[in-house]
Formats: structure tokens, C-alpha cells, sequence
């Protein structure tokens, strides 16, 4: 009985690891499928001088989602980012790129909070 309960268990996880791309939905794309550019937003949930989270989330992500998050961990403040398959212009040539201003957990966001290479965060 083991054997089979072993040997079914298997052959879900095998089953669910071989999905295609498309199988990820909408926001979430698998880096390298399909014909688009991997772009990833980040938020990052941190204490200054203490600790820092670095979170991939959906591209459907809001700031606000994205200040909720930090403040249900325990963080102060956010900074927005985005990951890119591609080296940005905007970003000094870099695959990733950062808001030049922190946001406080329950503050309102200014434009400068954005990063110069931006993959959909909006104020």
C-alpha cells in the first residue's frame, strides 16, 4: 500500500511540474517561455539599518498591496523595483532597477518612489 500511495504522490508532483507556461496565468510569467521579455515588479519590505525583504509579485500588484504586505511582516518601509530579462536604458544599462525614495508603510507614495525603469508600479 505504501508503494502505490508513494508511487501515485509522485506522479502528481511530476504531473504539476511538467504545466507549460501558460498554465502560470495571467501576471505570471515563466522566465525564458513564451515570446515576451521576462519583467518581474518587486516589492521590498524593510527596516533601515536593520532588515530587508525582497519579494517577486504579481504584476496586478498596487502599491498600496504592496504597503499592506510590509506592514503585515513587520516592516516600516517599501521600495518598489523591477526585474528585467533585458539590460534598461533608463536604468544604466542594468537588469534591474530601484524607486530612488523609500515609502513609509502607511504613507503616500511620490513619483520618485518609482523606479526609472518602470514594469507597472503607479501612484
Amino acid at each position: 500500500m505504501k508503494t502505490i500511495k508513494a508511487s501515485v504522490s509522485s506522479a502528481l508532483i511530476w504531473g504539476l511540474c511538467a504545466l507549460p507556461a501558460s498554465a502560470a496565468g495571467p501576471g505570471l510569467e515563466i522566465a525564458g517561455e513564451g515570446s515576451a521579455p521576462f519583467i518581474a515588479k518587486v516589492c521590498s519590505p524593510l527596516v533601515p539599518d536593520s532588515w530587508r525583504s525582497v519579494t517577486v509579485v504579481a504584476m496586478s500588484w498596487t502599491i498600496a498591496d504592496c504597503q499592506a504586505f510590509a506592514r503585515s511582516i513587520g516592516a516600516t518601509t517599501i521600495q518598489l523595483g523591477c526585474l528585467f530579462e533585458e539590460p534598461q536604458p533608463t536604468s544604466g544599462g542594468q537588469r534591474f532597477s530601484w524607486g530612488r525614495r523609500n515609502i513609509g508603510a502607511s504613507s503616500a507614495p511620490s513619483a520618485l518612489a518609482l523606479p526609472a525603469a518602470n514594469c507597472g508600479w503607479r501612484i
